[in-house]
């Protein structure tokens, strides 16, 4: 995808989602604390998840480059 359509896409994205947190922070004022008690634990297990990705994706990157560099060796040592 080539940059300016990345950018409008982008934009066009993020404008409700501020629209729509700007209308929610408003709207609740100063209840927000009530709402966070019921939040906070969702946001943790969002946090987990994030960590748990990438963990699992260096894990993935690693093992990729640690199969591909034995599969050199083996080679290398098949020529010789």
């Amino acid at each position: 995808m080539n940059l300016t359509k990345f950018t409008i896409y982008t934009i066009l994205g993020c404008i409700p989602w501020n629209i729509f947190l700007t209308w929610l922070g408003f709207t609740l004022g100063s209840n927000w604390s009530v709402v966070e008690k019921y939040t906070r634990p969702i946001s943790y297990l969002i946090l987990v998840l994030c960590i748990a990705f990438v963990v699992w994706l260096a894990y993935k990157i690693w093992n990729k480059r640690a199969r591909k560099e034995t599969k050199k060796r083996h080679v290398a040592s098949d020529a010789a």
